[in-house]
């Protein structure tokens, strides 16, 4: 009898560490790159940490890479990002860093985004969408300005993918796979500008949202917000499964 009790106590132990893990690995496995803000808060951009990096080229913005740096966001400026009033909400206006020494030389470029390391659990489809609305002021208003994706390596010393879309107003929606291979580098999903010789860079953004794809006729791509299960993922269902079926043995004995 003792020893039944103690083979039964064991067996319990057991499900119910089996069940503990599953749960977890179960609910890591679902887990996937989000992110949204409206930008109304008095705070968004560096609540948010929101982060940006200051590239410099030679004029033609391409042929000679010269330096970079990081730059503080906040959310006034000086320089790069700001909130504003829009024309119904308040905006994130991006634009580039004016403080630079080589805006009269080279080309300045400014990149404001959002970072997240890429784990296994993030492996799928994204969209990235925005709203674009112009600076009131025409002489603010930025023409090489853009939104993008972009995935490097875990050192940065390369560039996986990029997704770059011109901005003009309106609703815009970029979309990036996120592949096994990218798994422990880095996605940024932000806004850049282009500026030589001071020149305008505005651009209001609004309703930025980060997330597993919208499924679209004629796509294979998931249900919004559902993620599909990759290896671990079905890894931890087969515990999970496994440790239901040890807990109704250890009822029935």
């Amino acid at each position: 009898m003792f020893i039944a009790r103690k083979r039964k106590s064991r067996a319990r132990s057991v499900a119910a560490a089996l069940m503990t893990f599953a749960a977890l690995a179960f609910g890591n496995a679902q887990a996937a790159i989000n992110f949204q803000t409206d930008f109304e808060s008095p705070t968004a951009l560096t609540e948010d940490n929101w982060a940006a990096f200051i590239n410099v080229f030679s004029p033609d913005c391409s042929s000679q890479y010269w330096y970079g740096y990081p730059y503080a966001v906040t959310n006034s400026g000086p320089q790069v990002a700001a909130l504003a009033p829009g024309a119904t909400s308040q905006v994130a206006n991006i634009y580039s860093d004016y403080d630079n020494a080589n805006q009269g030389d080279g080309c300045v470029e400014a990149n404001v985004y959002q970072q997240f390391e890429i784990t296994e659990s993030d492996v799928g489809d994204y969209d990235f969408s925005y709203d674009v609305e112009l600076p009131p002021d025409p002489a603010n208003v930025g023409t090489a300005v853009n939104g993008f994706i972009k995935v490097f390596n875990s050192d940065f010393s390369a560039t996986l993918d990029s997704v770059v879309q011109s901005s003009s107003p309106g609703s815009k929606t970029l979309t990036i796979t996120i592949t096994p291979d990218m798994v422990g580098g880095f996605v940024q999903f932000g806004f850049n500008n282009y500026s030589t010789d001071y020149d305008p860079t505005g651009m209001y953004y609004d309703n930025v949202s980060i997330g597993p794809a919208a499924r679209r006729p004629g796509s294979d791509l998931s249900y919004e917000g559902v993620p599909t299960l990759g290896t671990f993922g079905l890894l931890a269902l087969l515990l999970l499964m496994g440790a239901t079926a040890a807990v109704a043995l250890v009822r029935r004995s």
